[in-house]
């Protein structure tokens, strides 16, 4: 009997040691959600702003950000991956730790690992001012390194405005994802496609860019 009930005990603890893991987890994503989610909340109603297009030396569009109001790099356009950065650039342009990401990352190498989280105080692109968004540092024991050229402006910035790429006028044009006017103007003769089967099945194809937004696509039918 004396075994029976250890045994119980043991495993009513076990049982309550992976609850509070998975409650402490479930919170810290929500605190990072929750963080990641104001980023956009000091850009104005409406803006627009056009900048050269810039390619690194893999032919991955870039553009130039400016960090704690006196440091100024070019960081990959990537629709997919967090916004990321070298521990470089963490070091030199002093950014603050805020602590490991709780759930351990995956690359497409199968390499994971718990990354650590950085935000700087300051971050603009050009006059447009996001509020501290998290970057994942990238240590050189990271797979990902050696890939990474220049470091990353993820999906949880680049969602928090319109991206107009014209490769013909060799421009990017950003504008507020709450101005809708501007949106009906600036997309005007464009068919809008929701999934990525349809583009696969109407043979559009956008060459040069490392990888292509999950949502929607806008194709020019003239």
């Amino acid at each position: 009997m004396k075994i029976k009930k250890i045994l119980k005990i043991s495993l009513l603890v076990i049982i309550l040691l992976v609850v509070f893991r998975f409650i402490y987890i479930l919170f810290c994503l929500t605190k990072i959600n929750l963080w990641q989610n104001k980023i956009g909340e000091i850009l104005p109603d409406t803006f627009k702003i056009e900048l050269p297009v810039i390619r690194n030396q893999r032919n991955y569009f870039c553009i130039r950000c400016t960090v704690n109001d006196k440091y100024e790099a070019d960081f990959i356009i990537d629709t997919k991956a967090s916004p990321l950065a070298k521990m470089e650039t963490v070091n030199d342009f002093n950014a603050n730790y805020l602590g490991n990401f709780p759930v351990s990352s995956s690359n497409f190498y199968g390499q994971k690992e718990k990354l650590p989280l950085y935000f700087f105080y300051s971050f603009r692109i050009q006059s447009l001012s996001f509020k501290k968004p998290l970057f994942k540092g990238i240590s050189k024991s990271n797979a990902m390194y050696d890939l990474m050229d220049n470091d990353v402006v993820g999906k949880d910035i680049i969602e928090q405005l319109f991206w107009k790429f014209s490769l013909d006028k060799g421009k990017i044009m950003l504008f507020s994802n709450k101005d809708s006017l501007f949106l009906c103007k600036e997309t005007e003769n464009y068919v809008k496609i929701e999934r990525e089967e349809q583009i696969m099945n109407s043979r559009i194809t956008i060459n040069c860019l490392p990888v292509l937004p999950e949502r929607q696509y806008l194709h020019n039918r003239r």
